[in-house]
């Protein structure tokens, strides 16, 4: 039998002055230590900080908890899930990126509003993880958002090919067969540029896909980091009606309004879900499941309901983009969480819409404005 009273003995760990010594340099190097404040000869002090970097107690800050999701070049981690697209040079296939974000330091002077947007999300993963509120798949929702790097820039130098880059980093993925996308919606984001997302700093407007990427790229610069679910099961289980089957609202009452102890998350969206399903292994997302896009909606005539709204999901061997009408509910259809804009207009609950609210600042909650062309019925994907 173990005696837990045993009092601890140095000859049984010869070596930790010298590994906490390491421990303590290596924090100190990444900023995660005050040389100021940081007691090196208490034991406790580097105890608690090595707990923190392992994520087996509450993080010390928000760059301390956004350097451990991004981890670096080397290390497994956001930065590394994405440099392995540099190197795609296969003959006849697109180059995927020039360049990853590579340091933690490199995006703080890329990104003009980095460290105020890292502390956001931080907070409002904190307050979601606080709010108790379950995935559909029951884990604390808090548990399943984490962040994702979205090359907003290079996204945009390939709108109009977006299905042809997109395979190409697919290639890059082990996934030989190409994204699936409902016709009218690759119409819309490569040849058309109609409206597309709803504006997150107005949520009375709508945006084209081009006005939308300059609007990324004004605040985050060439690479945003945005909060996302990131669990294979989408949404949140109080979503799910009691027999199971269907949802209590549906995708047109979430879009725009949906929130999460007063955190908007609906920013999910066609570029949004494409860095998603790039950065994480795109087999795991969805592949039980169907992601509603909220932040998308657009309208496509000659059908019984013109309201459309576009999910993502991984089907056997490709992720598929579809359209569904914006009143369609069950339970298999859930939004995927994200916060991408930390710094947009005030919403609405949910609660207050189904309870007849209809306006948000003064302004009548919106409808998707009329496509100006109807979309060929079919588009072939290269």
């Amino acid at each position: 039998m173990t005696n837990n009273s045993q009092e601890f003995s140095f000859d049984l760990y010869p070596d930790i002055d010298r590994d906490l010594d390491d421990v303590y340099r290596r924090n100190l190097e990444q900023g995660l230590v005050d040389e100021e404040t940081a007691t090196k000869d208490t034991l406790d002090a580097v105890v608690k900080q090595q707990l923190v970097l392992s994520g087996h107690e509450t993080f010390k800050d928000s760059g301390a908890w956004a350097r451990k999701e991004l981890g670096n070049s080397v290390e497994d981690g956001v930065f590394q899930k994405w440099n392995k697209y540099c190197k795609l040079s296969a003959v006849g296939r697109p180059l995927g990126i020039s360049r990853a974000p590579l340091t933690f330091e490199g995006l703080e002077l890329d990104n003009p509003n980095f460290n105020e947007k890292i502390e956001k999300l931080y907070a409002a993963k904190k307050v979601l993880a606080d709010s108790g509120e379950l995935s559909s798949g029951g884990v604390n929702i808090g548990e399943t958002m984490h962040l994702v790097a979205v090359p907003w820039k290079i996204m945009k130098d390939n709108l109009g090919s977006l299905d042809v880059w997109l395979n190409g980093m697919r290639v890059a993925q082990g996934i030989e067969k190409p994204d699936e996308f409902n016709s009218d919606l690759l119409f819309d984001i490569t040849t058309y540029n109609d409206w597309l997302y709803l504006n997150p700093k107005d949520n009375g407007e709508y945006l084209k896909a081009t006005e939308y990427l300059d609007q990324r790229i004004a605040e985050d610069g060439d690479w945003g980091i945005i909060l996302a679910q990131t669990s294979s099961l989408a949404g949140l289980k109080s979503l799910i009606r009691p027999e199971g089957f269907t949802n209590t609202r549906t995708p047109d009452e979430m879009a725009g309004k949906l929130t999460v102890a007063g955190q908007r998350v609906d920013g999910m969206g066609i570029f949004e879900y494409i860095a998603l399903t790039l950065q994480e292994d795109p087999k795991t997302i969805s592949n039980r499941d169907c992601s509603w896009l909220l932040a998308n909606h657009l309208r496509v005539p000659g059908s019984a309901n013109e309201n459309k709204l576009p999910y993502g999901r991984w089907n056997e061997d490709s992720v598929v983009f579809g359209l569904l009408p914006d009143d369609y509910s069950s339970a298999l259809y859930q939004p995927r969480l994200a916060i991408v804009d930390t710094m947009q207009q005030s919403s609405i609950d949910s609660n207050d819409f189904l309870a007849g609210k209809t306006t948000i600042n003064n302004k009548p909650l919106p409808k998707p404005p009329v496509m100006r062309a109807t979309p060929p019925e079919k588009r072939l994907i290269i």
